[in-house]
């Protein structure tokens, strides 16, 4: 689980900028505060069971933790996770990441 001072708040609403991978979309936007604030959305389109949906989000918030302590960033991001994600490990999902994070 992200930390209080990590997570992103959606009262101020979605950020307006889109990268799309094959296993997330993910909103973002630079932000005033020197760390990164992330938020992590999984729906019952990826799985109907809490139980698969909450161990995806579990696998993702590991891969992004270990992803961005490697980039400084100061955005925040919003990441929709996409059915695929189910079926790939920690491994791919953390290339992935680091593969956006390039395109940041």
């Amino acid at each position: 689980m992200l930390t209080r001072d990590k997570r992103y708040s959606f009262k101020k609403g979605i950020p307006r900028k889109v990268l799309q991978s094959s296993l997330f979309l993910l909103r973002y936007q630079k932000n005033n505060v020197e760390a990164f604030r992330a938020s992590v959305v999984v729906s019952k389109k990826v799985s109907k069971k809490a139980v698969v949906r909450n161990r995806v989000k579990r696998v993702f918030i590991e891969a992004l933790l270990k992803a961005v302590g490697s980039t400084a960033t100061s955005f925040d991001l919003v990441f929709f996770l996409r059915p695929v994600i189910i079926e790939k490990d920690h491994e791919a999902v953390y290339n992935e990441l680091v593969h956006i994070f390039k395109k940041l």
